[in-house]
Parts: structure tokens; C-alpha cells; sequence
């Protein structure tokens, strides 16, 4: 079907809002082919309504116009961080680099022994005070342990007696006493537990089945771990009774707490 001349750019830009019923209308111009319409309505529909995916992918082409910023624009030729500084009325400055996540190691959770990793939103200073992995039961008992902890450091006092045979002081258990023998307890996971069998499992390590801690500087009040070790019963009383601390020979609570040889 035959198609009229456009003449300007207006009748164009006409066609392309309401469509070829306009043509239908318009009497007072020339014939030309349906082919030459297309052509020019594309032309000037491109020219002066380019499309948004197109002006999207120069958008990103583009960079920053602040010395040595590589990235893309946003608005006022700014990229997204310089544009907000330009919002704010401050001078525009070199952004910060990105943020780059710590590499860290995985640990080893202190009740269950299994290895655990860093969380996505996990701080530095919470990663390096943590101590269990993620499971409740964990969490729990190694609260309870750190609470054991503080109570421990609460009660121990680093400043006792010097014995002679002994090249470190004593550090003397200064909370309840427990029984005629001078040696601390404390409660921990609900279990009351002597102090200096506790403090020889902090700093040194496990005690074996059969086993008992000893002190080499006779003073059970003394949970310092330079001063304890391991034995069985029939050295610890070997020792004991070699010593004086069997028998008549045995001290008092009091002589005991304060490390009168």
C-alpha cells in the first residue's frame, strides 16, 4: 500500500508517536514507497530516542574524571564514592581501597576437637579470642570454662612465700578451703575439683587415670605449675613421709596456707 511523503522531521517524529493512521489523514503530501518510511522513522527514532540498554553500556564505558579513579560514572561524570563526596560539598579526595577479607587459618575447638573456619561477618578481634565452633553445646561448656578461668586468676595470688629449695614463689590459692589438708577447690561444670589439679590441666596439660599432682615445694595451697608434677600414690606418700608431712610430724591447716616449711 502506498504511503505519503514525509516532508520534515516533525511529521516524522509524528509518525513515530501516533502511528500510520496520521498518513491515512494527511492529504497534501507525495506518494513514496512504505520502505522509504521505514527508514526514515528509524533513523530519527534512534537519533533522538536512544535506547536505555545503549546508553547504559557507555555509561559503564566511561570512567571517573578524578585523577587516577578507574571506575565507572555515576552521575556529574563522577564515579558513585566521588559523586557523594560532590553531595556532601566536601573536596573530593582519593577513595579507599576496597576492603580485602584477613586470610586466617583454621582452628581446632577445645571440647570437641574439630576444626572450624572464620565466619563471613566475623571480626578479627572475635575470631582471635574465640575458642569453639559453632555448636551450642561447645559454646556453652567453653563458657563455663572461662568463667572457670576468671575465677581461677581471681583467687590465685602470684606474690606468696619463697620456699629455699625453690626458685619461683608460691602462688598461694587465697578462696574456700576445703577439708584438713590446705588444698583449694572450685567448682567447675558443677564438679568441685582441687585447685592445683585444676591449674596443673590449665598450663601443662591432661592428668592420666591413676595419676595424682604432686607438689615439690610442699605447700598444697600452691597451684603455681612450676611446683607441681606427676605421680602415683605410693610416691606421693613416699615423698611425703620422707619430708615430715606424715603423722606427727603434719602441719596445720594455717602453717600449710602459709608455706611454713
Amino acid at each position: 500500500m502506498a504511503k505519503r511523503r514525509i516532508r520534515c522531521q516533525s511529521t516524522v517524529e509524528t509518525v513515530v508517536s501516533r502511528g500510520p493512521e496520521f498518513l491515512r489523514r494527511d492529504t497534501n503530501t507525495d506518494i513514496i514507497s512504505h520502505a522509504q518510511i521505514v527508514r526514515q522513522v528509524v533513523s530519527v527514532s534512534n537519533h533522538d530516542h536512544p535506547s536505555p540498554q545503549r546508553d547504559q553500556q557507555e555509561r559503564w564505558t566511561m570512567t571517573c574524571s578524578f585523577p587516577g579513579c578507574t571506575h565507572s560514572i555515576h552521575g556529574k561524570t563522577l564515579c558513585m564514592g566521588h559523586y557523594a563526596q560532590h553531595k556532601r560539598g566536601v573536596v573530593l579526595t582519593p577513595l579507599r581501597p576496597p576492603y580485602t577479607r584477613v586470610q586466617t587459618e583454621p582452628k581446632a575447638c577445645v571440647i570437641c576437637g574439630k576444626r572450624f573456619t572464620r565466619g563471613i561477618r566475623e571480626s578479627m578481634k572475635r575470631w582471635n579470642i574465640r575458642k569453639a565452633c559453632a555448636s551450642k553445646s561447645c559454646i556453652s561448656k567453653c563458657q563455663i570454662r572461662e568463667a572457670a578461668w576468671k575465677r581461677f586468676q581471681k583467687n590465685v595470688d602470684q606474690r606468696g612465700t619463697m620456699q629455699p629449695h625453690m626458685t619461683t614463689p608460691c602462688w598461694i590459692w587465697t578462696a574456700t578451703y576445703k577439708g584438713d589438708g590446705g588444698y583449694g577447690r572450685l567448682s567447675v561444670n558443677g564438679d568441685l575439683v582441687k585447685a592445683h589439679r585444676y591449674a596443673y590441666q590449665l598450663y601443662i596439660g591432661p592428668v592420666p587415670s591413676k595419676m595424682e599432682v604432686m607438689h615439690e615445694c610442699d605447700n598444697p595451697s600452691c597451684v603455681n605449675p612450676q611446683h607441681l608434677r606427676l605421680g602415683t600414690h605410693q610416691e606421693n606418700m613416699r615423698d611425703a613421709g620422707a619430708r615430715g608431712l606424715l603423722g606427727h610430724h603434719q602441719k596445720t591447716p594455717k602453717q600449710l596456707r602459709l608455706g611454713v616449711l
